[in-house]
This record gives structure tokens, sequence and C-alpha cells, in this order.
């Protein structure tokens, strides 16, 4: 499958190379070559264009060029002169471009001709006419190279679902690796080493302690409010009265004396 997506992966380049690369540089190589061999041509013009305006100040020769019978002769005679001229230039300059075509094909390591390729465009119609694509570039090669290219992705998808079912069809199954015959070894000497039971967590039912019921404090009753008796204001005894009884009280207790004896 990899060597599959490689080929495609390599002819969708190429398509796209045929134009992106080698289109580009023809191009590019005939529109320097029309350019240089018109700027000729147009030198050579311009020179005879000067000789006639300095023929015209001494000898007058635009009244010639009026005339029904000189005038198209002599224009002939210019076309004459300026066409094997711009041949000329331009074969000399199609050489020019062919040995900078040459250097560019080493730099883009490119295995089609360049040079061959731009010399096809070099023809007597092209060097006249302002032709700027390259010779066989037209519609017809735009379509064909459109339909290549939707081609090849057709079959990269194509490609990628046959790769999708193959892989669900043959899965493939992951094997424990076996084990080395020195860890087998040192698995047989080393020490077995029984782990100690643990013993399991007795659970114990606890009674849930009695809640005591809140107790609520009971105020006392109120106490009725009892008003205190007046206390009795003592009535001041007269001077008289008091000197009579403290002469009476030795009497009193003399008779009291008396009667204590007595029992």
């Amino acid at each position: 499958h990899q060597r599959s997506y490689r080929v495609l992966h390599a002819l969708e380049k190429s398509i796209l190379d045929v134009e992106n690369v080698l289109i580009y540089e023809i191009k590019k190589a005939i529109f320097i070559w029309k350019e240089r061999s018109t700027f000729s041509s147009l030198l050579i013009l311009g020179s005879i264009a000067t000789v006639g305006v300095f023929l015209e100040i001494g000898m007058g020769v635009l009244e010639l060029l009026i005339d029904p019978i000189i005038g198209p002769a002599i224009l002939l005679s210019i076309i004459a002169i300026m066409v094997p001229t711009h041949v000329f230039f331009s074969k000399v300059q199609a050489k020019f471009i062919i040995s900078s075509l040459n250097r560019r094909q080493k730099q883009l390591l490119l295995t089609e001709d360049l040079a061959a390729l731009f010399e096809r465009n070099v023809t007597f119609s092209r060097m006249m006419l302002p032709i700027r694509d390259p010779l066989g570039w037209n519609k017809k090669a735009k379509a064909h190279l459109a339909t290549l290219l939707d081609k090849t992705k057709d079959l990269v998808q194509s490609l990628n679902d046959n790769f999708s079912v193959y892989n669900m069809l043959i899965a493939p199954v992951v094997k424990p690796a076996a084990p080395a015959p020195q860890a087998v070894a040192q698995a047989a000497v080393a020490p077995v080493t029984i782990p100690t039971p643990v013993a399991a967590p007795v659970m114990v039912d606890v009674p849930p302690a009695p809640v005591a019921a809140p107790v609520m404090a009971q105020t006392p009753p109120p106490v009725p409010h009892v008003s205190a008796a007046p206390t009795p204001t003592p009535t001041p005894i007269p001077p008289q009265t008091a000197q009579v009884a403290q002469a009476d009280e030795p009497k009193r207790q003399s008779a009291l004396m008396q009667k204590f004896l007595r029992k």
C-alpha cells in the first residue's frame, strides 16, 4: 500500500508540474524572447525613420510618399527590409534564450528538455504574430490534464477505502511476548513470599445512648404582694408615771423573792 501511495503521489506531482513548472518556464522564455526581438526591430525601424526625416529636411522626400506610385513602393521596400530583419533578430535572441533555459533546467533538476520545448515555438508565424502561449498548450490539453488529475484523486480515494476494509477484515492479533529464559530461571530460584492474612475488622453493634429529655425549668408562681402592717408608734410616758413605776420596782422584786422562797 505504501508503494502504491508513493506512485500515485509521484503521478499527481508530475501532472501538476506540467503546468506549474514546464509551461510556466516556457511562457516566461517566450515573453522575454518576443520583447527582445521587438525591441531590436524597433531600433532598426527608428533608424530608418530618422534617415527619412533628414532626407525630408534636405530634399523634400515627403512629396514622394504622397505619390500614388512611388509611395506604396517605398512602404513595400521598408516592409521587405523589416521582415527579414525581425526574423534575424528573433533567431539571434532565441539562441540566447535557449542557453538560459539549459541553465535553468539544471537548476530545477528537470528531466524534460526545456530548450527543445522552446525551439518548437520558434516559427515564422510565431515570430510575426503576438502569440504568447506555448505550442500545443490549448483548451484540449488543459482538459486532458484536469481529467488525469481527477482520476489520480479517485485512485487515491479507492486505495484508502481498500486499505480500511483490509484492516477491518484482518485485524492484527497481539499476543503477549514469551518471557525470556533468564527471567524464568530467576523467578524459579527467587523465594516465594506468602502474604500473611489480615484479619477482617469485626463490626460491634453499640446500642445508642439514651437521649435525656429536655427539662423544662419551672418558674415559681408569683408571690402576691402583701402590704406590711403599719408599726404602732410608741406613745410617750409622762415623767410622773415613770417615777411611780421606779418606786414600785423594789417592792415587786421583794414580793417575787418571797414567793420563790415559799416554794
